[in-house]
């Protein structure tokens, strides 16, 4: 399922260090708790992208039903 314009690990990796580069900036958390809170709002974006792609598909799926529904209505 993995499309053109899905997100690399590298890309994500690079998120999980701004989340936790801002984390650091804005709270004195030690810096174990800081990788993990990183970690989680990183998987966490992952999902949402995953449901994005999901999504997309879904609507192609439903647009090539009503494609073929209208066809066999004429």
């Amino acid at each position: 399922m993995e499309g053109e314009n899905a997100i690399t690990q590298p890309e994500y990796d690079a998120v999980r260090d701004s989340i936790a580069a801002a984390i650091e900036q804005s709270h004195p958390f030690p810096s174990e708790v800081v990788k993990k809170m990183a970690d989680a709002a990183t998987e966490a974006l992952k999902v949402h992208d995953r449901h994005e792609r999901i999504l997309a598909i879904g609507r192609e799926i439903a647009d090539e039903d009503a494609e073929l529904l209208r066809l066999l209505a004429q």
